[in-house]
């Protein structure tokens, strides 16, 4: 086996970071080799296995076809085998396309046309769904990519060793692979710039339209995750528990890769399960958290110990769960397009920290906020737009350079879409979207989606999307319909959610409809959306 390891001159042979993914796992299967890397529903995979897997269905998926720069789609919820299939694509220098197995056959269509991938990987059946069968995918996607359908069972997923074994024996497979540092610089060679040297493309909502892609490399990903397992603690004998689904940023960085550069254990589960996630608190080996603000986290453990937790959520929220769960929750900020994470605060922070900020920036970036007025970015004691520059960025939204311009501006600056202010100690406080992207449950949603979906429909005049708070899933969104003349009363609330639950991913479906006469708007025809939250969204926290 060609090794990718560097090592340091006069370091005794110690090993330099890793440059790409599959080095780091290369590096961390040599020096911790049966130290647990994953747990998913009892099964482990450690260091060593991970990577012997990896390099083994990398043989068979080059004998599929797939090269440097080309493109791997997963759907899959969190097993074993979609940790297999990201590892063995960073060992061709091929680019990970994750898509959520809650997409509908639209989006899904829209996610796969616009990754373009060399070879598909979906999982068979997912909360009773047949998923390949509802997303209409055959033996194969679009002319040539090959689509490798597995089902998964109690003991892990069948099918699968087949297509895991046969590596080896491939025909046309090499017997060794070239080192994939080589591989990952072949994508340099590629006509696209946003694909050198990239390891992964995240779909995201972004603030308009239809969801992109964000492209990250192997670099800004693995630099991410040594500074953030360093806040959190994360090494060697240490455990980390996420439930965050692994086509996300926050399962795939903060969960994944942050365990993979520092020796720990991610512990994870197919979907969450408040009872299973309770029980792995209980055990008292968990020793970190991270995630959305979860039901098993506002309860105190059975064990009595205190787990650190890294959450997305509001001040207030953080707070609370603190004071429920006895859990030291920790505030952090990130987006897909800044690696999955630009600045968090440090379990031993106070109080007032954890829960009044989201931390100083992670070393070497630079967070400001721009003037809503005038533009101009400002620092310490402003608030504005949260603008974000430096080595963490993007290397862009895949074929769309239009949208890639549009989020980066003068000086570098990428445009989060987010109100904050800089604190006099350069502290990060994330205040609220400015634009319309409801946070329903952990998932981004952009209100522009559903309201071209409400368009579609032929008794909708037109519509306007607001979000309305939520106990359970914090925001939802709630849908505010003119019908056309003449249909009156024949178009129900019931008609239009059963309408929108065949075009979206049931997180996006509006959970109320209102119905109106005209929608109101300024005097530049633009929808006044603050008069309907003032009329539909009381202050009760649900909606009206």
């Amino acid at each position: 086996m060609t090794s990718d390891l560097a090592t340091v001159p006069g370091a005794g042979g110690r090993a330099a970071p890793a440059d790409d993914v599959f080095a780091a796992l290369r590096q961390a299967a040599e020096e911790w080799p049966l130290r647990e890397f994953v747990r998913e529903s009892g099964r482990v995979l450690t260091y060593a296995e991970a990577c012997e897997r990896a390099e083994q269905l990398a043989r068979r998926m080059w004998d599929w076809g797939v090269r440097p720069a080309d493109r791997v789609a997963v759907a899959m919820e969190n097993c074993l085998e979609w940790v297999e299939v990201a590892l063995a694509t960073a060992r061709l220098g091929a680019v990970l396309a994750p898509l959520s197995t809650r997409l509908v056959a639209r989006e899904a269509a829209h996610h796969l046309q616009l990754c373009d991938p060399a070879l598909v990987v979906v999982q068979r059946e997912v909360r009773g769904v047949d998923l390949p069968a509802s997303w209409g995918l055959g033996t194969q996607f679009g002319d040539l990519a090959p689509v490798l359908v597995l089902q998964p069972t109690t003991t892990g997923i069948s099918g699968w060793e087949e297509h895991r074994e046969a590596g080896g024996e491939a025909e046309g497979a090499p017997s060794a692979l070239p080192r994939t540092a080589e591989l990952v610089k072949r994508t340099t060679e590629h006509p696209e710039p946003e694909l050198h040297g990239a390891a992964v493309m995240i779909g995201t909502s972004g603030t308009t339209g239809l969801p992109k892609c964000a492209v990250l490399g192997h670099d800004s990903l693995l630099r991410t995750a040594r500074h953030v397992a360093e806040a959190q603690g994360l090494g060697p004998g240490r455990t980390l528990l996420s439930v965050s689904p692994y086509f996300h940023a926050s399962g795939y960085l903060h969960g994944l890769l942050t365990c993979l550069v520092s020796g720990s254990t991610l512990i994870t589960m197919r979907r969450y399960d408040h009872h299973e996630t309770a029980a792995e608190f209980a055990t008292g080996t968990v020793t970190a958290y991270h995630g959305a603000l979860v039901s098993a986290l506002l309860e105190p453990t059975a064990s009595g110990g205190t787990v650190d937790a890294w959450c997305a959520g509001s001040h207030w929220q953080l707070k609370d769960a603190e004071r429920r769960g006895q859990h030291r929750t920790c505030g952090i900020y990130g987006l897909t397009e800044t690696s999955g994470c630009t600045s968090l605060v440090s379990a031993t922070d106070s109080v007032e920290i954890r829960h009044g900020s989201n931390g100083l920036p992670l070393p070497g970036i630079e967070i400001g906020v721009a003037d809503l007025d005038d533009g101009a970015v400002r620092g310490a004691g402003h608030r504005g737009e949260i603008v974000v520059r430096g080595w963490n960025m993007m290397r862009g939204y895949f074929r769309n350079a239009a949208a890639t311009r549009a989020a980066i501006g003068p000086g570098g600056w990428f445009h989060t879409g987010d109100l904050g202010e800089i604190r006099v100690d350069g502290r990060l406080v994330w205040i609220c979207r400015l634009k319309d992207v409801l946070r329903v449950g952990g998932e981004n949603v952009t209100v522009e989606e559903i309201e071209q979906v409400l368009a579609g429909h032929p008794a909708v005049q037109e519509a306007a999307v607001i979000g309305c708070p939520d106990t359970r899933l914090d925001e939802v969104p709630v849908a505010v319909v003119v019908v056309v003349d003449g249909h009156g009363s024949a178009l129900t609330e019931s008609d239009v959610i059963e309408y929108c639950r065949h075009r979206l991913a049931n997180f996006k479906v509006p959970r109320q409809v209102r119905f109106v006469d005209e929608l109101p708007r300024t005097p530049t025809a633009k929808i006044r959306k603050t008069e309907l939250h003032q009329l539909f969204s009381p202050a009760s926290g649900q909606p009206g």
